[in-house]
C-alpha cells in the first residue's frame, strides 16, 4: 500500500499531467487563425531565408534567432502556414507551464502551485504570447527554469553535474531565444556574486558554491557571446533606430500607460477586473516577500534592468516586451487567491474544508476562462476579411492601399501586388488627385498617428469608414476607409 504523502504526490502528478493537456489543447486551437503585422514581418524577412542566414545574418529587423530557427525548421517539414510559423512558441508555452509549476511547488503550498500552473492553462495572455511566431514564451520558460535551479543550487549550497549542466543549457536557450534574453543570465550571475558576499558577511560556514556556480555559467555566457557575434552590428544599429523612429512605440509615459492598461483590461473582463486584479497582485507581493523575497528578488530583477536600459537608451516599447513578467502575475495573484480562499474554507465545518476550497478554485479558474470565448472569436488581425469587403464594393479603376508596414505586407505577404503602400500624406494626396474612388486599409492606429498624424487625420476627416474588423491585439482592429468623400459619394 502507498504511504498518505506517495499518493498525494500521484495525483499531484495525475493533476499536472491532465493540466499540460490542457494547455496543448488550448494552445493548438486555432493555432493556424492569421498572422498579424509582426508575424507577417518575421516571414517575409528573415524565416523564407536559408537556414544558416537566420543564423548569421541580421534580418534588418528585430528577430528571436531561436525561434526563427526553429520556425524554419517547422516550416520546411510542415509546409509554410500560421501553425508551423508559430509551432516553436506554442511547445515553449506548454514547457512553460511545466516550468512555472515545478517553480511554484518549489516555493509555495501544494495546492497554491496547482492552482497557479491552472490559471497560466486557461489564461489569455499566456495563449495570445503561445500563438505568436515570437521568442516570449522561450523566454519565460528559461527564466522559470534558470530561477527554480538557482534557488535549488542555494538551498543545496552545491552545485551538482546535472544541476550545472541544465543551468548552462538554460542559459544558453534563453540568450538566444530573444534580445532580452541575456539579461536575465547576466543578472543571476550578480545575485550569486551578492548571495556569496552575504555569506561572507555573516561568516556562514554554509556558502552560495559562486566557484562551482561560474563553472557552468562562464561557458554558457561564451557560447551564447560566440552566438550572438555575427548580429552585434545589426542589432545596434537596430537599437540606434528605435530610439530615433517614433513609431516604433511609446516610451516611458502616458502612451505606454495606455497600451498596458488596454493590453491586460482584455483579460480582466474590463478595467473594473483590471483594478481587482491589481489589488490581489499588491497583496501576491506582501505575502511572497514574507515567505521567498529571494526568488521574487531573482525573478524581478531582469524586468527592472530591462526597463531600465529602455529608459536610459530611448527605446520604443509595447507591453509584450515584458512578457517575462506574466509568470510573476500569475504567480502573484494566483497565490493571494489560494490564501484568501484557504483562510475563508477555515470557517466551515473541518469535513468540507478540503472539497470545499477545491470547489471554489475551480470555479475561479473556470471563470478566468471566460475572456478566451472573444479571443478565439477573432484573429489577432483580420486582414482577410477586409480583402473581401473591398474585393466585393470596389468599382472599376477604384485604387487599393495600405498605410504604413500593412502596405506592404499586402504585397509582400498576401499577393495583391495592386495595393499602394502609405508612409505619408503626400502619397495620399498625390493619389487623390487621379480622381478615383481609394480604398484605405489601416491597423494600429495610434502607431500610425506617431509616424504621421497628418496622414491619419486627413483619412479621418475625407474618408469614410466602410467597417471594422476586431482583432485580439490591442489596437490591432483592421479598418476599411473609402474615399475622398467628394469622389466616393
Amino acid at each position: 500500500m502507498s504511504t498518505t504523502p506517495q499518493r498525494n504526490e500521484l495525483r499531484t502528478t495525475h493533476v499536472v499531467v491532465a493540466l499540460l493537456a490542457l494547455a496543448c489543447a488550448l494552445r493548438a486551437y486555432k493555432l493556424n487563425s492569421q498572422l498579424w503585422l509582426d508575424e507577417i514581418g518575421s516571414v517575409t524577412g528573415s524565416l523564407r531565408r536559408p537556414f544558416i542566414d537566420i543564423a548569421t545574418q541580421w534580418p534588418g529587423s528585430a528577430t528571436d534567432v531561436l525561434i526563427d530557427l526553429l520556425a524554419h525548421l517547422s516550416i520546411g517539414i510542415f509546409g509554410e502556414s500560421a501553425a508551423a510559423v508559430r509551432l516553436p512558441a506554442m511547445l515553449f508555452g506548454v514547457a512553460g507551464i511545466w516550468a512555472l509549476f515545478t517553480l511554484s511547488h518549489y516555493l509555495f503550498p501544494r495546492g497554491a502551485a496547482i492552482f497557479i500552473t491552472a490559471l497560466a492553462c486557461v489564461s489569455y495572455h499566456h495563449i495570445f504570447f503561445s500563438q505568436n511566431a515570437a521568442g516570449y514564451t522561450a523566454l519565460m520558460f528559461g527564466t522559470l527554469w534558470l530561477s527554480y535551479l538557482l534557488l535549488v543550487m542555494n538551498e543545496a549550497k552545491a552545485v551538482s553535474r546535472a544541476s550545472g549542466c541544465q543551468y548552462a543549457l538554460a542559459a544558453i536557450l534563453t540568450a538566444y531565444c530573444h534580445p532580452f534574453g541575456p539579461l536575465v543570465p547576466t543578472f543571476q550571475v550578480f545575485i550569486a556574486l551578492g548571495l556569496f558576499l552575504w555569506s561572507l558577511r555573516r561568516a556562514s560556514v554554509f556558502r552560495f558554491p559562486l566557484v562551482s556556480y561560474l563553472y557552468y555559467t562562464v561557458p554558457a555566457g561564451l557560447v551564447s557571446v560566440m552566438l550572438y557575434l555575427p548580429f552585434v552590428e545589426g542589432f545596434l544599429g537596430h537599437a540606434a533606430m528605435n530610439a530615433q523612429t517614433a513609431e516604433e512605440g511609446p516610451r516611458f509615459g502616458f502612451g505606454l500607460v495606455v497600451e498596458i492598461v488596454e493590453g491586460l483590461s482584455a483579460a480582466f473582463f474590463g478595467y473594473a477586473g483590471l483594478a481587482i486584479a491589481t489589488g490581489f497582485g499588491i497583496v501576491g507581493v506582501f505575502v511572497w516577500l514574507r515567505r521567498k523575497p529571494l526568488s521574487l528578488c531573482i525573478l524581478v530583477l531582469p524586468l527592472f534592468g530591462q526597463a531600465f536600459l529602455f529608459a536610459a537608451f530611448g527605446f520604443g516599447i509595447h507591453p509584450r516586451y515584458f512578457a517575462a513578467a506574466l509568470p510573476i502575475v500569475l504567480m502573484l495573484g494566483g497565490l493571494t487567491i489560494y490564501e484568501l480562499t484557504r483562510i475563508a474554507s477555515t470557517f466551515l465545518p473541518a469535513r468540507v474544508q478540503g472539497g470545499a476550497l477545491v470547489g471554489v478554485l475551480i470555479v475561479l479558474t473556470i471563470a478566468s476562462a471566460y475572456p478566451l470565448g472573444r479571443y478565439y472569436a477573432y484573429p489577432k488581425q483580420d486582414f482577410l476579411s477586409a480583402f473581401r469587403l473591398i474585393e466585393a464594393q470596389q468599382g472599376p479603376g477604384d485604387i487599393r492601399t495600405g498605410v504604413q508596414s500593412p502596405g506592404s505586407f499586402i504585397s509582400d505577404y498576401y499577393g495583391y501586388a495592386d495595393y499602394h503602400r502609405l508612409d505619408e500624406i503626400s502619397q495620399l494626396t498625390e493619389l487623390e488627385k487621379q480622381q478615383q474612388r481609394i480604398w484605405v486599409i489601416t491597423s494600429l492606429e495610434r502607431l500610425m498617428r506617431t509616424a504621421d498624424a497628418q496622414l491619419m487625420d486627413h483619412i479621418h476627416t475625407h474618408y469614410d469608414r466602410v467597417s471594422s474588423f476586431p482583432g485580439t491585439l490591442g489596437d490591432g482592429d483592421v479598418h476599411v476607409y473609402v474615399g475622398p468623400r467628394a469622389i466616393a459619394q
